[in-house]
């Protein structure tokens, strides 16, 4: 199962809340759904698991239908995405730190 084991719930709980989810939705668009939601808590720190959702709170408000959540701090970056990050930040130019070089 893809979802994260600290926020699993009961198996009765989730095939109630499945069952109704696919009332609205098609299973292909739960499944990625929750691969890329998934893809995105696996990075945050272990202190903000707590934020992610319950399986059935989920399905329940249709959070399919919301905006992917966001990366949070650099946890878990690769060394290549940190380089990219910070030669993002060192390109954005501003007119004091033009003065200082």
């Amino acid at each position: 199962m893809m979802w994260p084991t600290s926020r699993r719930s009961s198996r009765k709980e989730v095939t109630k809340s499945l069952k109704t989810a696919l009332k609205v939705t098609d299973a292909p668009t739960l499944i990625e759904t929750v691969k890329r939601h998934t893809d995105v808590w696996a990075s945050w720190p272990k202190s903000d698991e707590q934020f992610i959702p319950h399986l059935p709170t989920w399905l329940n408000k249709e959070r399919w239908t919301a905006a992917d959540p966001q990366p949070r701090g650099l946890a878990r970056l690769s060394p290549v995405d940190m380089g990219r990050a910070a030669a993002e930040l060192l390109a954005v130019e501003t007119p004091h730190l033009r003065a200082l070089s």
